[in-house]
């Protein structure tokens, strides 16, 4: 966002920037926009990305709507900031001395695999307004899950202020319905 040709990136900046116009759009709060400005620092992220340039009597809803536009991309196209593994999955892999579903390969190799899996639902994920507990099956196209096992089942979690994703994985054989839900079966 600009005004004069100077670059805004935060929420300050852009009340401060307001504040010099003649106008009646004053300050701003992140509860005018769309609920993914709570994740992390999207909000500054989106004010810093979007092209508008501020302009005397500016209405607010084109603002809004600049600033929403490039949320929505935000929560698309940006990783998440971090994975974290539960260590609840430890027993899931040779080795642990934990009794539970063995995926074949080791957690170096599985664990990039399942980030990967999740990083294709990111969008729902952030967007959930029920839930931030999420369970994901998906078939195993990787081949690290025995041969009884050719499905996958993620439990995972998400923290909306950091942006993170704690999870674990196990090889499954009851998966009836596939993708992302709050349920297991």
């Amino acid at each position: 966002m600009f005004y004069n040709g100077k670059q805004i990136k935060t929420l300050s900046e852009l009340n401060y920037n307001l504040l010099q116009l003649n106008s009646q759009t004053t300050g701003m709060s992140s509860d005018m926009f769309d609920r993914s400005c709570q994740i992390s620092d999207f909000l500054n992220k989106a004010i810093e990305n979007s092209t508008l340039s501020i302009y005397e009597n500016i209405k607010r809803k084109v603002i809004i709507d600049a600033v929403n536009e490039q949320l929505t991309s935000l929560v698309k196209n940006e990783e998440f900031k971090k994975y974290v593994f539960d260590e609840h999955g430890v027993k899931h892999f040779e080795n642990s001395g934990k009794m539970g579903t063995k995926f074949l390969k080791l957690s170096a190799i599985v664990n990039p695999i399942l980030e990967k899996i999740i990083s294709q639902y990111k969008e729902e994920i952030r967007n959930a307004k029920d839930s931030n507990q999420f369970y994901l099956k998906v078939k195993d196209e990787h081949n690290i899950c025995p041969e009884n096992f050719k499905e996958i089942t993620i439990q995972l979690e998400y923290d909306r202020a950091t942006d993170t994703v704690t999870y674990h994985g196990y090889p499954d054989w009851n998966n009836s319905q596939y993708g992302l839900s709050i349920t297991k079966y």
